[in-house]
């Protein structure tokens, strides 16, 4: 059945904002009676199929479709700062991004540093998208994360708690690591040269204290790179009755057979 141009008019409307009661009064509805019409129009289904034909053809028309919206929350949520920086700690450029890490990038400062006697360099500085909010977003498109009232108890109160607080500890770690200006903090060490160009030279969390002294797994990272054999080390600290803390590397050899301990430390 063809809608009639005042069905037409509020099918259009709602479209806009996805607001039913004004998109009725926009509509040409009364006023007073317009939330009971636009509820009463959204159960027909012929309004239902005009509504849906219409976002279809919009999302074709567009290009936006749930897919692309996904991939893009996706680059948000899960690109990787290391990829903003070259191998000796400079930041890149904004035309040498990657594609992924340049759409999560919302924001860029060039500052002028020095004067003519020391010399004159730049300090860039980026500004990420919010990581937090594109990971939520994302949690709730696949249905990981719920943040609606459910009245329909089954689970016991404790297990209902017991999941909160898990919930909360992971939320907590997720926004922890975006302050309030939006920019992130990725708990790298860093330098800095008097041309303003950083240098990660380690990690605040993986601090490791040996013997009361602090060892900087990074540095020992980097060593392990120059073996030909070594193609990924991770180095933590583990508890020692002796020392209170020891170093252990985690190693991914590039080729069989596997490497020997002994010769990676001689």
């Amino acid at each position: 059945m063809a809608l009639n141009d005042k069905q037409q008019r509020f099918v259009d409307e709602y479209l806009k904002d996805l607001n039913a009661t004004q998109a009725a009064i926009r509509a040409g509805y009364s006023a007073k009676t317009a939330y009971a019409i636009a509820e009463k129009l959204l159960r027909k289904v012929e309004i239902q199929q005009a509504v849906q034909d219409a976002k279809k053809a919009r999302s074709e028309r567009t290009e936006i479709t749930q897919d692309r919206v996904l991939q893009e929350l996706a680059r948000l949520a899960f690109f990787d700062p290391r990829k903003m920086f070259h191998g000796d700690g400079s930041p890149k450029a904004i035309h040498e991004l990657d594609d992924d890490t340049a759409a999560a990038v919302s924001g860029l400062n060039v500052v002028n540093i020095g004067n003519s006697e020391v010399g004159i360099g730049q300090v860039l500085k980026y500004r990420v998208a919010d990581k937090g909010a594109a990971l939520t977003n994302a949690m709730r498109h696949l249905g990981m994360f719920n943040d609606k009232l459910d009245v329909n108890v089954t689970s016991s109160l404790a297990e209902r708690l017991q999941h909160a607080r898990r919930r909360k500890r992971v939320l907590k770690d997720i926004f922890e690591a975006i302050d309030a200006g939006r920019w992130m903090h990725t708990g790298d060490l860093a330098t800095m040269d008097e041309a303003g160009y950083c240098k990660i030279v380690g990690r605040i969390k993986d601090m490791v204290i040996r013997g009361g002294e602090n060892i900087y797994p990074r540095e020992i990272e980097e060593f392990l790179y120059r073996h030909p054999q070594v193609q990924d080390v991770q180095v933590v600290g583990v508890p020692d009755e002796k020392y209170g803390e020891e170093l252990c590397a985690w190693i991914i050899a590039k080729r069989r057979p596997p490497i020997r301990a002994d010769r990676l430390r001689g």
